[in-house]
């Protein structure tokens, strides 16, 4: 059977509606154009371009990136560092400012620690700062307006004072760390405050804070207002390296991501058709797959921070606030159609692959090729409306057009598929079943992705030509009341206790002073301890080793780079200045690229910048006193929070790992018992939950490699890794699973009726779903538990026989009973119904379910395998 010319073999003609003039993203990509950023221009400006030419983006995208990011930081910071460096007298209004306290290079620490990525990242940072050092601020300037000069002898009542400002302070402290407030707030918040209250409670200090609505408040008399306003010029420095020389908005990179996944995409698919539609396998064909799977896989992993950041760009209204849920919808889409994607692959590169598969592909590939161009053009066109938040009256009638030509050619390839499949199997059942089962799978996967675009391209269209139809939210930051929620969770109260008791203790130590080391009544304890708190502590001891690495980098080294210009001349300053840029950009990128030593190149480029501005010309001395009395302080400061995570220890990273993966395989259970249960008629997706289960077990997975192990076997990483690998397979087989039974192709609902069916009538799905994959099921679930395992002795479940099961024999003895007796019923003519897509085929439909169901008893199979050749059998 010959398949009949599509228009001559050429792509359909071009409408008037659709003629370059009125939709040229269409045409360029009929024309074969591949819809790069570079190529259709809607993207990308010309200066943004060459930025990233200039940072080698073609050789290595990533490295470009993060040079790129550290270039801006460290212009912005050189920039506003300028005036620290000139000399006094050359200009007045600078000499003004630092004269009054508002300008110093404490500004420094701000800018390195809340550079951002993009504007909305770095915006949102600035923001929790800023709303830190407020908060510090107003309850200072509170406390200096019932007691002016603070705890002073001559008061009336000094112990009143003293003791109320303990009150006070521990109150706040106490809310600020046992709330969920922002990280960054909460920095900034205890660090601002712990120099006001230590001042407070001194007698011996004179108050230096007048609140502003006090009579004789100016800047220069008010130290929380100076430093106040020197937070708000480290946001400005921030703001700018997000906006120059071109802004980074967080949804120009998700628009970015979305486009190359969407070209990824059709590339994965058309190199999954030549691949089957040979005459003889390719095995570099093969891996080309592969390759492309993984890329396609990477490109939107950081869209939902993105997405939520993203608000600070539109503040929820306008054009963006559209391209926020555009964007969101082919986020999510494109993650299920991953998941289709892979496990379609998966599945048909695990069979034999036939003659009869081979010949029925090679048939059907013209209306697959023809498909999959219209597929590209509506997902180029969803783009374009997430691009500027819009789309004109020919372009919402041409994405209408678009997928309303999906459908057309869906249409045409399921007739086609059907008469292929009876002229190629001859109708016969057997051959059906066992013969064209990677055809079936193929090509049910591949329109099921082709539907869920139209699907998506549809809703666009009503939210871009209806005023009363909105797509879904896009996922947002935490507001005000997720700071009260989950404060009783175990972890919390570690984390909350640990910051208690290093503040706190920090503060008492400083108060009390050490010998020569540090003299009584100093904060700088106390205000560096909020840096450092962690919640682990394998990533507290590799943090805060590395953290001494910065500390002695910013401190001595970079001291010793600016003795080597110690003069005001303009030679002289210029290489200061040089030297300062250079520090900071190389220790901004080592954070940026190195998630080994990020804490390393953040201290050494924040600390290190701080010190650098420090030293002015005027006074080119090496302050060595001040250097090592700053060095001790924060090498004290990381001491005490090293000590308070080695006393508090929260739960053991390996433990909360397990448990996250116990937690997944749970939910893979639960819902592969009630998607295969006949009684129950709803599918519920869970696919989901059990990745986001999934992240967290991989996460605590990472940190359990760093924690200490002492009298415990250490960590089986590779095998854990590999575990969690074949785990992500089976979640993206459910997420298949949940899509190819539900009616309708929404996100939970009734199960296909044909499904249904084949579930009462036929005793191999019951048997696969509810004996062999739900056993199988539980004997890993046994056997994940090895890795809370801490000894060489045997693991208990060794032992059980279960674990050694194969179900083999059962699985043949069912299969042999569903040929003789179910087969005929399930793939016979009667179920061979005219449809308007593979995806509502019935036999496709059963023949992917079937596959779906051997592919995750093979998964289960591989865990099994890789758990018992990895054990202490002792």
């Amino acid at each position: 059977l010959e398949p009949p010319p599509l228009n001559g073999g050429k792509m359909p003609a071009v409408s008037p509606s659709r003629s370059p003039e009125n939709s040229p993203l269409i045409a360029d990509v009929e024309r074969g154009k591949s819809g790069l950023c570079e190529e259709n221009g809607i993207h990308k400006g010309w200066l943004r371009r060459k930025v990233q030419h200039a940072f080698g983006h073609e050789s290595n995208p990533k490295f470009a990136e993060h040079a790129e990011h550290a270039f801006r930081g460290a212009c912005a910071l050189v920039f506003f560092a300028i005036p620290l460096l000139m000399p006094k007298g050359v200009l007045p209004l600078r000499d003004y400012l630092i004269d009054l306290g508002v300008y110093n290079s404490g500004v420094c620490l701000f800018i390195i620690f809340n550079l951002g990525s993009s504007f909305g990242q770095a915006f949102n940072s600035c923001r929790s700062g800023l709303q830190g050092s407020l908060m510090a601020a107003m309850l200072g300037w509170m406390m200096y307006t019932i007691f002016p000069d603070g705890v002073q002898d001559t008061l009336e009542n000094p112990e009143l004072a003293f003791w109320g400002g303990v009150v006070t302070g521990a109150i706040f402290v106490s809310l600020l760390i046992c709330l969920k407030f922002s990280i960054s707030l909460q920095m900034f918040a205890l660090s601002g405050f712990a120099g006001t209250w230590m001042q407070f409670l001194d007698a011996s200090q004179e108050a230096n804070i007048i609140p502003p609505w006090r009579p004789g408040w100016s800047l220069g008399k008010d130290v929380l207002t100076q430093s106040f306003a020197c937070t708000g010029i480290g946001m400005l420095a921030v703001m700018l390296a997000s906006l120059l020389p071109y802004p980074r908005w967080s949804l120009t990179f998700v628009t970015e991501n979305q486009l190359h996944a969407n070209v990824q995409m059709v590339k994965v698919m058309r190199t999954v058709v030549d691949y089957y539609a040979l005459d003889k396998p390719n095995k570099y064909i093969k891996d080309q797959v592969i390759r492309r799977l993984g890329h396609l896989k990477g490109l939107t992993h950081e869209n939902q921070p993105l997405l939520a950041a993203a608000w600070w760009e539109c503040y929820g209204f306008g054009s963006s606030q559209v391209k926020r849920r555009v964007l969101a919808q082919m986020d999510n889409i494109t993650t299920s159609i991953f998941d289709i994607i892979w496990n379609a692959w998966q599945e048909t590169v695990a069979e034999d692959f036939g003659e009869k598969d081979g010949h029925l592909i090679r048939q059907m590939k013209p209306y697959m090729d023809a498909l999959l161009k219209s597929m590209e053009v509506t997902l180029q066109m969803l783009v374009k409306a997430a691009s500027d938040g819009a789309l004109t009256p020919a372009e919402v009638l041409a994405l209408k057009m678009s997928f309303e030509d999906i459908d057309k050619k869906d249409k045409a390839l399921v007739d086609f598929f059907r008469k292929a499949r009876k002229e190629v199997t001859k109708g016969s059942p057997e051959v059906i079943y066992k013969e064209v089962r990677i055809a079936h799978v193929l090509l049910y996967s591949f329109c099921e992705v082709v539907g869920k675009t139209k699907s998506l391209a549809d809703k666009v269209h009503q939210e871009m030509s209806r005023s009363d139809f909105q797509l879904p939210p896009p996922p947002e930051l935490d507001g005000f009341k997720s700071i009260f929620t989950g404060l009783t969770e175990k972890t919390h109260m570690v984390y909350a206790a640990r910051g208690l008791v290093a503040f706190f203790g920090s503060f008492i130590l400083g108060w009390f002073g050490f010998r020569d080391v540090f003299p009584p009544y100093t904060a700088g304890i106390a205000s560096t301890v909020p840096f450092l708190i962690t919640m682990y502590v394998g990533s507290a001891l590799v943090s805060d080793l590395n953290r001494i690495q910065g500390l002695m980098l910013g401190y001595v080294m970079a001291p010793i780079l600016a003795s080597l210009t110690s003069t005001c001349e303009p030679v002289d300053l210029m290489i200061h200045l040089f030297i300062t840029f250079v520090w900071v950009f190389l220790g901004v990128f080592v954070r940026e690229s190195s998630p080994t030593f990020s804490s390393i190149g953040s201290m050494a480029a924040a600390f290190g910048a701080s010190t650098l501005l420090a030293k002015n010309c005027s006074d080119p001395s090496i302050k060595k006193a001040q250097i090592f009395e700053s060095l001790a302080l924060n090498c004290i400061a990381v001491l005490v929070t090293t000590l308070v995570n080695l006393v508090i220890p929260a739960e053991n990273a390996s433990t909360l790992a397990v448990q996250h993966l116990e937690n997944c395989w749970s939910l893979l259970k639960k819902s592969i018992h009630e998607l295969y249960d006949p009684n129950i008629k709803t599918v519920t997706f869970r696919a989901s939950e059990a990745q986001l289960a999934l992240q967290k077990a991989r996460e605590m997975g990472n940190e359990a490699a760093s924690e200490p192990r002492l009298w415990r076997m250490p960590w089986k990483l590779s095998l854990w890794e590999n575990v969690l690998d074949d785990t992500a397979h089976m979640v993206a087989t459910l997420s298949t699973m949940e899509h190819a039974l539900v009616s309708g192709g929404e996100v939970s609902g009734p199960k296909k009726e044909s499904l249904l069916k084949l579930m009462q009538q036929s005793h191999l799905f019951r048997h696969s779903a509810q004996n062999t994959v739900l056993k199988k099921m539980d004997v890993g679930s046994k056997l994940i538990g090895i890795f809370k395992h801490a000894t060489a002795q045997r693991y208990p479940a060794l032992s059980d026989k279960d674990v050694y099961k194969t179900y083999e024999e059962e699985d043949a003895l069912a299969e042999q009973e569903f040929i003789s007796k179910d087969l005929g019923k399930i793939f016979g003519a009667e179920n061979d119904r005219e449809t308007d897509s593979v995806r509502d085929d019935d036999m496709a439909v059963m023949a992917t379910s079937l596959a779906n169901l051997s592919r995750m008893k093979e998964q289960l199979r591989c865990v099994q395998h890789r758990i018992l050749q990895n054990s202490y059998d002792e």
